[in-house]
Parts: structure tokens; sequence; C-alpha cells
């Protein structure tokens, strides 16, 4: 089978096209398309011509006759044609004769004749074709039918239903319905005898074509049939099989989802043929199928003409050669690469006779080896030749192929041209090459590794470190320092023993590590390894030393360099403990500074900041009692810090002493709730206490460290709760024990965090600090109180919904305590210089935010004021012509300074703004911090006048 691919021209095929050959039909579809045909291009022309004598005006009394006759016959092709489309063409014969026959007999009752009716020997040729088209059932009820009809118009003409024509004609009823029989008979006998004469043709022809089809396919080939364009019209059943392909696939050759014609070395000539349609014989064609699977067919064609001499199509046979094509590539495949291999090969390479040792064939590496020319080597043995030092050793090669048929690595001596020497591995193999025993000997070059050896046996003797040459699992050698290290070959490592890398990993990449290793003494030493695949040269030897393999040689062989570190380590431990705890202290330092820095200078800003506004001042009694309330609230603050400071450093002195003593612990829950209440209630908290039926209220303990204690808590709860509520339970958690609660709800502590909590100067995060601010001294603080109360603290929380600070602490019930008293804060005013500038003040401190407007206002400036840095983006944006500078706070919430200055200086309507740090953070790295934000001046908290002036007074 051959096609031409899809994207071949119908001219590559011929010049003319003709309809593609007929599929083949079977005489039954054959019977009922011809009468299907016949009866509709009857009625077709019978009905024109009714038509014709309609429109003409030329009516008579035949052409109504004509008209019915072709609706029937129009009728019976109709049923015939869809009895044809459901696959059963010997009913559509069948129904197509019967509907005609009863065309022609209501005909004959519509017309009054009867049976003198001409029309009705017209049935005489249905009963004839029925035999011989639908077969000798068709041809009875044909007969059956046509006598009944004339029995029926017979009886209608007798009672008088039809007139008939007899009596005027003067031939009787009876001698019509004699002649019809006659007739019926005749038809019946001349449709049998076409059937049976049919009927025997039909089945010589198939029977022909079976054996042929046979014939083919017992030659494993199969048929085809293809259209004047090449495309696949035909099949034979045995493709499948014969394939291996899916024969539908092939029917659509060319087409999408179909197989396709490779266009490989074989396809001009195919091509040639199909454009002279010439027949063709044995051309090889390559299919490709869908799945991209290969199918070469070796086909055979020719063109097909019909009685005219039009070329009509192509027909021929194809046999699947595929295994064969595949074996030919593969076998061709393997020469090469053989081929290849020897030219390539560094290894020299000679086949030679078994009998007498002469060279038949050498690759450019034996010629290098022995250096002598191809010709000098053609045709000598290797005794001709000089190259065996000892003759016995060439017997000793040849007994051994004899034996076996194969040698691997013979290791001998070749003395080569000029008195040279070489040390060699021979492996040798024999067959039969054109009826003569031979060998292919395969010689490598060994006196290099040979050299290797030596040296690298001097430095495993001398190394000052053990050496092992492993190869496997196995131990292949080791020298002195190995041996005393580990007191043999063997690594016996502490239990549990970590994995070793295996060979593999140590072949892939050099592998550094250490263990921990128990000397046979018992003592425990620490042993740096380093392994890596061993060099080629040693490989090679530790092989031939025991005899095996060129291919053997070489798997997974490794070295392993053994150190003892165990004092290196102990010391290396020692200083990276010495430097951990250095690097801790001044970490721990830093920390302390940079918090202490900022929690302390804010505080104190404000208090000198108020106390010179008091002083340089006559302010009005209302503004005096502002800045003496907000002078007190930052005096506290600053107290408040220093007293935590100071009691961690009592804890960690040891010198906290607690007082033991008798208070109203009710009272002095209540007391400290309140303080805090205050404050949350106006911030819109729902703030509620609890406290225990059978909590005691009169207990033993240091009423000032419990109130410290709930302090802390409560503070911490109202910092981070914006909405929501706080509650403070107390209750007994045991004889002499209490265990207090506040559970807010808050931002949460993460749990992975919550340990950190109680660490000094901790807090959840690094972000905490800028946006909460504190110290995180108050925890801590809380939990070296608890201890000491005999006490422990924690924190519950689920990272994302609130938290629950807690304490359990022994106090032992007994008599009356004391209660706290509240703080009130107080204010401070302002005056003169910066005459005329427009200042831009981004402070989220109000205290600082009020002293430096008012410092400002009294120098004569006009101040905008915004309480974080994201305020401050947004009014410098806004009036950015208006502004001559900015004062930035570094520490504030939503956006911070550094943040606030980076976003103005990338915006061109505020890039040129000049912006100062004004902040109680004062190291150097904060100060490069700011510059490299784009900030242009620092003025450090608390704020001077003169560096207020110093600063500004530039712009």
């Amino acid at each position: 089978m051959a096609s031409a691919p899809t994207d071949t021209p119908a001219a590559a095929a011929a010049t003319t096209v003709v309809a593609p050959l007929r599929a083949r039909e079977s005489p039954h579809e054959l019977a009922a398309r011809v009468l299907v045909t016949v009866l509709s291009v009857l009625g077709t022309a019978m009905t024109a011509l009714a038509a014709f004598e309609y429109a003409s005006g030329r009516v008579n009394e035949l052409s109504g006759q004509r008209l019915m006759i072709a609706l029937g016959m129009l009728a019976a092709a109709a049923l015939g044609q869809g009895l044809r489309r459901t696959g059963r063409p010997r009913a559509a014969s069948t129904v197509t004769l019967v509907v005609s026959v009863l065309t022609l007999a209501f005909h004959a009752m519509q017309v009054g004749l009867g049976v003198h009716t001409m029309s009705l020997v017209a049935t005489c040729l249905a009963i004839t074709l029925g035999g011989g088209l639908a077969g000798n059932g068709a041809a009875w009820l044909l007969t059956g039918l046509y006598l009944l009809a004339v029995g029926l118009l017979a009886s209608m003409e007798a009672r008088g239903v039809i007139p008939g024509q007899a009596a005027p004609l003067h031939v009787t009823l009876g001698d019509r319905l004699v002649a019809h029989a006659l007739i019926a008979t005749t038809a019946l006998l001349a449709a049998l005898l076409i059937n049976r004469i049919l009927g025997a043709a039909l089945r010589k022809a198939l029977d022909e074509e079976a054996r042929l089809s046979r014939l083919v396919q017992a030659a494993q080939n199969w048929e085809w049939e293809a259209d004047v364009r090449f495309r696949v019209t035909h099949l034979s059943d045995s493709f499948d099989a014969l394939s291996g392909k899916k024969r539908e696939e092939f029917l659509r050759l060319g087409e999408p989802g179909g197989a396709t014609l490779v266009r490989d070395a074989d396809f001009p000539m195919l091509l040639a043929d199909i454009r002279a349609r010439r027949p063709y014989r044995d051309r090889v064609n390559c299919f490709r199928t869908a799945d991209g699977e290969l199918l070469w067919a070796l086909s055979s064609g020719e063109p097909v003409f019909d009685d005219d001499g039009t070329h009509i199509g192509w027909r021929g046979i194809s046999h699947n050669i595929t295994a064969e094509r595949l074996a030919r590539q593969e076998h061709q495949r393997t020469a090469d690469m053989l081929d290849r291999l020897v030219r390539a090969s560094p290894d020299a390479i000679c086949v030679a006779r078994l009998e007498d040792g002469r060279i038949l064939l050498v690759n450019a590496g034996f010629v290098q080896l022995v250096g002598r020319s191809k010709s000098e080597v053609l045709g000598r043995s290797g005794h001709g030749l000089g190259l065996w030092a000892d003759h016995h050793e060439a017997a000793r090669l040849r007994e051994a192929l004899a034996d076996g048929g194969m040698v691997r690595d013979f290791r001998t001596v070749l003395h080569l041209a000029g008195g040279r020497w070489r040390d060699v591995l021979l492996s040798a193999a024999s067959f039969d090459w054109d009826g003569q025993p031979v060998a292919v000997i395969v010689t490598r070059d060994i006196t290099d590794n040979e050299r290797a050896r030596i040296e690298g046996d001097a430095i495993l003797d001398n190394a000052g470190v053990g050496i092992a040459l492993t190869r496997g699992q196995g131990f292949e050698r080791v020298n002195a320092q190995w041996r005393e290290l580990f007191g043999g070959a063997e690594l016996n490592l502490a239990d549990p023993a970590p994995a070793l890398p295996t060979p593999e990993a140590i072949c892939a990449a050099p592998q550094s590590f250490e263990r921990d290793v128990l000397r046979p003494g018992g003592r425990r030493i620490t042993v740096h390894f380093t392994a890596r695949a061993l060099p080629e040269t040693l490989a090679s030897r530790l092989a031939l030393d025991r005899g095996e393999s060129q291919g053997e040689r070489a798997a997974h062989a490794t070295i392993w360099v053994a150190e003892d570190v165990t004092e290196r380590r102990r010391q290396e431990g020692e200083l990276q403990a010495a430097k951990q705890q250095a690097e801790a202290a001044s970490h721990a330092k830093s920390a302390f500074l940079a918090t202490m820095s900022h929690e302390i200078r804010t505080p104190l800003n404000g208090v000198l900041g108020l106390a010179r506004l008091l002083q340089q001042a006559d302010p009005a009694d209302l503004q005096r009692e502002k800045y003496l309330a907000h002078l007190v609230g930052a005096a506290e603050s600053l107290n408040e810090i220093v007293s935590n400071v100071l009691d961690l450093s009592k804890i960690e002195a040891g010198h906290l002493e607690l007082e033991k003593i008798e208070f109203d612990l009710h009272a002095l829950a209540q007391a400290s709730f309140e303080g805090c209440a205050a404050l949350g209630r106006e911030r819109g908290l729902d703030m509620q206490v609890k406290l225990a039926p059978d909590l005691p209220r009169l207990v033993i303990g240091d009423p000032l460290r419990v109130r410290q204690i709930l302090a802390n808590f409560l503070v911490n709860a109202l910092k981070f709760t914006e909405r929501g509520g706080i509650l403070l339970t107390i209750e007994a958690a045991g004889p002499g024990r209490i265990y207090l609660a506040v559970r807010d709800s808050g931002i949460g502590v993460p749990t992975e965090l919550q340990a950190r909590l109680f660490r000094p100067f901790a807090q959840a995060d690094d972000s905490t600090t800028r946006r909460f601010g504190g110290t995180g001294l108050g925890l801590s603080i809380c939990r070296e109180l608890a201890m000491r109360m005999d006490g422990r603290v924690g924190v519950d929380s689920d990272g994302h919904s609130g938290s629950s600070f807690w304490a359990e602490l022994a106090l032992p019930t007994a008599l009356t305590v004391d209660d706290t008293a509240t703080r009130k804060r107080i204010p401070l005013p302002p005056r003169y210089p910066l005459a005329g500038q427009r200042l831009l003040v981004a402070e989220d401190n109000p205290v600082n935010r009020l002293i430096i407007t008012a410092l400002l206002q009294r120098l004569g400036a006009e101040v905008v004021e915004a309480e974080d840095g994201e305020q401050a983006i947004t009014i410098a944006r806004a009036q950015s012509q208006r502004l001559d500078a900015v004062l930035m706070d570094l520490h504030m919430p939503k956006v911070d300074g550094l943040k606030a200055t980076a976003l103005l200086r990338a915006d061109p309507t505020t890039a040129h703004l000049p912006i100062h740090a004004f902040t109680a953070a004062v190291l150097d790295q904060e100060r490069q911090a700011a510059l490299d934000a784009g900030m242009n001046g620092f003025i450090a908290k608390p704020v001077a006048e003169a560096e207020v002036i110093r600063v500004l007074g530039r712009h």
C-alpha cells in the first residue's frame, strides 16, 4: 500500500481528476441501487411529461394515467432508497417491485379496463427482475401478488364494479385470465432460470476472489485500492492483523487524525511512478501513525483504467517489512558504532588469526603504541614484530582463548620499537570471521599506573594522618597512622552511630565530616574525615593487585583521610563559648543602651522642655496648669523606667528584699484596677474585675510588689487592646496561694514568641517597641518577683485573638493592707526668633509635640502638627510649597520617620524639603540610618533651643 502525502497536489498523480473507485457492493445492494435508480428516472420522466401536458393544455385521458403511474414509481423508489440506507438492500428490491406491481394493479382498476389493461403485462418484467435481482423468494411473492391482483380485477369486472373491455374485443374474461396465468408462469420460470444462472456466476466470482485473497494473505500481504488522487478507498480485512495498525486510521491516510506518508529516500521514486501512471514493484513506503509509530511496507501497485481508457485509480498489494527494516537499521547502527569505537578508542585494538597470530586489522591506537606504521604491522605476527619478551606468555594467552573464548586483564610487558617497553593489560575474545578463527585483542598501557603506584606507596607510608583506600564497603589498604588511630582498618562509631556517606555519594562529590569514634581501649576521640573518589591511577592499581578486571577496578573506589582533632575541637569549643558569651554581653549592652536611650530621653525631654517653658514665660493659670500636668506625667514615666531598671538590677544582684506584712488583698486589687480602668473606659473598653468569693481578704506579703505585678499586667493589656475589654480575676489556688490573671481581647501573642516575653528587654517582635513603646523590663520583673514569692508567671494566647497573663503567688492568709494613690499630670508654656518660617512637626508623643511646638512658636515660626508618619506625609504633600522644613520623629506608629522620609524624598513635590530628625534615639547607628534615609540634620531630645536655632536658622 502507498499513498501520496497530504500536501501533494492532484496534478502530481494525474492531469485529469476522475471520480474515485466505487467501494465494493454486494449483489443485493447493487440490485437495489439499480431498481431505485431506474424507477426514479422513469417516474421523474413521466411526471415531467404529465406536467408538460397540463401546462400546455394538451391534457388527454392518458395524461392522468401516466401521472398516477409516475407517482407510484417515485413512491416505490423512495421506499426502496429508505430501506437501502438502513442496510437492507434485499428488502429494498422486494418492496420496490411490490409497490410497482400494486401501482399497476391500481391503475388497471382506476381506468376500468381491469384484466384487459395492457400495463398489467409489464408485471412479468417485475417478476423476472425480482427473481434475478432479489432472489427466488421475491419472484414467488411477486407472482402470487400478480395473480391475486388479476383475480380481484376479474371479480370486480364480473360484479360490474368496473366495466372491462372484453366484449368489444371479442375476448372473454376466461380467455384473459388464462393469458395472464400463462404470462405469470412464463415470467416466474424466466426469473428462476435467471436467478440460477446469475447465482452460479456470482458464486464462481466470489470463490475466485476468495481464492486470490487467501493467496495474498498466505503471502502475508494485504490488498488496497486508491482513487486517482491516491487516497485509499479500500483495505483488505487482514490489514490490522498483518500490519499491527488500525485499518480505520489508514483509510484516512493524509487526513487529520489519520496516518501520513513519510518523505524518506524512497519517496521520490514512488512519486515518479504515480505521476507517470505506470505500474511499480517492490517500492518501500514508510508511514507514521497518529501516535507517532512507524510502519514500513513493501508495495506493488498498478493503475486502473475503465473501458474508455480513462484512469480511474490504483490497486495493489503490500507487505509489512517493519521488523526487517528495524533489524537492518539496528544492525547498521551497531556496525557503525563498533567501527567508531574501534577508530576512536585510545586503547590499542587489533584482530589477529589464532592459527599463526598474523595481524589482520589495527586501529590508530595500536599503531601509536607499537611505534610502527600500519603497513609494517598488517600481515605480521606479534613474534615477528618482537612484541613478546616472553614467548610462553603468548602461548598462555592462546591457550586461555582456546579454553574459554575470552581473556580479561591479562597482564604482561610488551617490547616496542626503539628499545622501549610498556606494562600493558590485554583483553581478548575469539570469534569466527569468514570461516577462520580470529581474536580481537584490546591492549591498555598501564605504565603510568605502575609509576603512580610507587608514588602512592610512598605517600601512604610517610603521611602524618590516617589514610585508607576503600572500594564499596570494604577497606583495601590502610597506612600506619590509620591503624594507630583505630587499632585496625575497621571503624567503630559511637552508638548511636550517624550514617557514614555512601561510596556513591563520595564518588559524586567530596565529603568532609566529623564523627566521635571509640578507640579499642574505650577512649572516645573526635576524628575529622575527608573522603573523595580515588584517582584513576590508584584505583587501577588496587584492582590490578587483586587481579580484577578493567571494569571492576574503579567501582566506587574512595580515599579517606582521618585526623584526630579531639584537642583542637576542645580548644575551639572553649573559644567559641567565650566568644558567644562576649557577643551576648555586647548585644545585651547594645540592646540595653538603645532601649534605655529612647525610653529615658523621651520623658526626660518632656520634663526639661516643660520646665524651661515654665521658667521663661508667665503663662496664664490654665496654660500653666496644663504644662505642670504634662511635666508631672513625664516625670512619673521617667521615674517608672528608672525604678524598673533599679528593680531588675537589684533582682539580678540578689539584693531585692520583700516585705512580709498584712494587707487587704481585695482593696489592693480594686485600687490597682481602678487606676487603669478609667483610661480603659475613656477608650471605650469594657473593664471588669472579678474576685472569687473564697478569696481571703487579709494576706501576708509585700503589697508593693503584688501591686507592681498587677499594674504591669493591666498596663500591658491596655497597651495592646484597642477594642473589646479587659478582665482581672483573682481566686484562691490552694492553702496560702492565690491565682491572678488579666485577660484582654487585644492582638494576642504568637506561640513561638511567648517564652521570650519574660526575658529582660524582650517584646513580641522588634516593631512592638516602635508601635507601643516600653522597655520590655516589666514582665521580666514580674517573673522575678513571682519566683521570689514562691510562685510563677505565664501567658496563654492562641496568637491572634487576645491573651491572658497570669501569676500564681504564695500569700498566706492574715490581716489588713494599704491602698495606692492616683497620679496626676501637669503642664507648661512658649516664646520667639524663627520668624517667617512655616515648619511641620511630626511627633507621636503629645508632650514632646507640645514642647517643640511651643518652642518653635516662641521663636517666631508657624507650626503645623502631625501625630504620626502617615499624617506627616499627607500634610507635606498638600503644603509642600508653603513649608520651609520638617521635624521628623524616628519612632512613630503606622509609618515611622525613616520610611516617611524615604517616601517624601521619592515624591518630586516634596523631595526639596529639608527634613531633620527629631528623636530621643542618639546612638551613632541611628544617626547614620537617618542620614541614609535622606534626612538633612539631627535634633536630639531633650530639645536645646540653641540647637534648634542652629539647625533651622539656615532655612
